[in-house]
């Protein structure tokens, strides 16, 4: 989970600096796309394996500027295979990366392939592809777009409850009961993660999620227990035990 928020974090950072140059050089049209779906991921990327401050980072920075002609090209085969390492570093395939590149750098413009894509299936492609981190993103999709304000008032609830509240899971299928730990929770992203008693790996949700489950009845928050929890009540119970005086008959036969 904060392997995620880290993610979330780089790819906010690389928006952030991808914006600051299309202000002040605009691309249009399929660069856009192409840098908007494709090469920003790269940043991201590079941005959570070797930080801002790294000589990897800087680079791909200047093969932005570089595509965006702010600055010169110089070796367009040199830029195009720099490009190509970046996209299937994100997983793009071979051949689709060899086509991204060349659109970004325009090279192959003029005579393409006679199988090469044209500039808009190939836009259509990346606006369908599947983009760094989204596969988290999806599973923790909102239920419900804009949450009634029952649920807005949940989460503000959620969000300041400690690590450690327990909640109860209803099977909406079966009506049977589970008990889930508040393991860790994400105050940007809004990602949870729940465990269950013995500590093992439950639930991931949001707390968008968790808002419309409690709101539709099927998780409801436990109260706080006083005693501290059953491993608390059996330790004290032990520890009270050993403190009790001896019984006079006990230490009578003992003597």
């Amino acid at each position: 989970m904060q392997g995620r928020e880290r993610l979330e974090q780089a790819r906010h950072r690389a928006t952030e600096l991808m914006a600051e140059r299309f202000a002040a050089a605009p691309p249009r049209g399929l660069l856009r796309t192409l840098l908007d779906r494709a090469w920003s991921d790269v940043l991201a990327l590079t941005l959570l394996r070797h930080g801002e401050d790294s000589d990897a980072f800087a680079t791909r920075l200047v093969i932005t500027d570089q595509l965006l002609g702010r600055l010169p090209a110089g070796n367009r085969q040199l830029l195009q295979d720099a490009v190509e390492d970046g996209l299937q570093q994100i997983g793009m395939h071979g051949d689709e990366a060899v086509q991204v590149a060349q659109r970004l750098i325009g090279a192959g413009v003029d005579q393409p392939a006679a199988d090469a894509p044209g500039a808009t299936t190939l836009a259509l492609r990346l606006k369908q592809r599947q983009r760094l981190g989204e596969q988290a993103a999806a599973a923790a999709a909102p239920a419900i777009a804009t949450p009634p304000t029952q649920e807005q008032l949940i989460q503000q609830r959620l969000r300041e409850l400690p690590y450690g509240s327990w909640f109860e899971f209803t099977d909406p299928l079966n009506g049977r009961t589970s008990q889930r730990k508040l393991a860790w929770y994400s105050p940007m992203s809004g990602n949870s993660l729940f465990v269950t008693r013995r500590g093992q790996r439950g639930e991931e949700l949001s707390l968008s999620q968790l808002a419309h489950e409690i709101a539709c009845g099927n998780v409801r928050e436990m109260p706080a227990d006083p005693s501290g929890g059953l491993l608390e009540r059996a330790w004290r119970a032990l520890t009270g035990n050993l403190r009790q005086p001896s019984h006079p008959d006990i230490d009578g036969a003992t003597a």
